[in-house]
């Protein structure tokens, strides 16, 4: 079993990325065809839509709240979870997943969900779902590299670290949540 942590940013940054997409799945029909056993849940993130959406959504409504907004993200996260469901068909006989602790049983061979609910990244349903499933790794796909000491792509002074203990990293995201906030999990 393994359990993939998609970030949006990388099947959708500010479009649909069809090439990534057609590689993705290329890699993991490879993966999956070289040992029948094998399964692979993905979670999806938001990318540029749920990032777009929710901005317009701060300009339009001043009152706006963090839940609000993060069901703005969760709607963009299923729309991204039922594009891949799509191109899994052969191998995803599930609907999308948007409860990772009590929705779905594993009828095929690659499991796609998306966010769950407000307060909560699709990174921590990433390990939700491995903790379910019994995996015992999440790898986290991103359209950065390493973990920097700011987003990279916003900070240009923003450095990468290439050793942190869990203290260190806690410090570092914080302990307030954010709707589109990007970090890893949390």
């Amino acid at each position: 079993m393994q359990i993939l942590d998609l970030g949006g940013s990388i099947v959708a940054p500010d479009h649909i990325d069809i090439e990534f997409i057609k590689r993705f799945r290329d890699f993991l029909v490879n993966w999956l065809e070289e040992d029948q056993s094998r399964k692979a849940i993905l979670i999806i993130g938001g990318g540029g839509a749920a990032r777009k959406y929710q901005t317009a959504y701060r300009e339009i409504d001043p009152t706006h709240t963090d839940d609000e907004q993060d069901w703005i993200g969760i709607a963009a996260t299923r729309l991204n979870g039922q594009l891949l469901r799509g191109v899994f068909k052969d191998y995803c006989k599930d609907d999308v997943i948007i409860d990772p602790e009590t929705q779905g049983e594993f009828k095929g061979r690659v499991m796609i969900a998306a966010g769950w609910k407000p307060g909560f990244s699709t990174d921590y349903d990433s390990v939700v779902l491995a903790n379910r499933f019994g995996a015992k790794t999440v790898l986290s796909l991103s359209n950065i590299a390493k973990i920097y000491t700011a987003d990279p792509n916003v900070d240009p002074n923003a450095k990468p670290v290439d050793s942190m203990s869990w203290d260190d990293y806690k410090i570092l995201c914080g302990d307030e949540w954010t709707p589109g906030k990007k970090i890893n999990i949390e």
